[in-house]
């Protein structure tokens, strides 16, 4: 049984089946999957890991490279030229205490693709999926205008998702 409104002043209910966004609550999932990761000797990785360490286990067609090619190929996109990612300094540990200087650039297009899978890259380039359909939308890219990574807290729900795709190619 649901309670209350969907919207506030709306008159539909809640229902018992009403999806709800999950938000942030997702992170602490993804960060005790991250530290079980570093807990199991079977893989390298430690709080220490880089995403250089992480790229270079990969190879050029990597989701992890794609991504990095392109924020380091198009920097004048996100008003940042010139800019090269720091990826020996992008820690699994700033990307967890949001110390990696990374943020979500704000797109203001979005176009429609039903049907579209995504992959990591995809996701880390900003593709918003949702009930088989893919929207462009919030690009995470490393902003220098932040700071060198470790030196400043800055959220960053997108550091998140570059933690996990550092884990996911890691384990495979």
């Amino acid at each position: 049984r649901g309670y209350g409104q969907l919207e506030s002043g709306a008159q539909e209910p809640v229902l018992a089946t009403s999806p709800f966004d999950a938000a942030s609550l997702s992170k602490f999932v993804g960060a005790t999957t991250i530290l079980r990761v570093i807990d199991d000797p079977a893989h390298n990785m430690t709080l220490a890991t880089s995403l250089q360490n992480v790229i270079d286990q990969g190879n050029n067609l990597s989701q992890l490279n794609i991504w990095r090619s392109y924020i380091e190929t198009f920097p004048a996109a996100f008003g940042i030229p010139n800019t090269t990612v720091p990826a020996n300094q992008i820690t699994i540990t700033r990307l967890l205490s949001h110390t990696a200087s990374m943020e979500p650039w704000a797109q203001n297009t979005f176009t429609s693709w039903p049907g579209f899978e995504p992959s990591t890259a995809l996701l880390l380039l900003g593709f918003d999926c949702d009930n088989g359909s893919c929207s462009f939308g919030n690009t995470v890219y490393y902003n220098p205008v932040l700071g060198q990574p470790g030196s400043q807290y800055r959220y960053s729900g997108g550091g998140f998702l570059v933690a996990e795709a550092m884990t996911e190619q890691i384990v495979g």
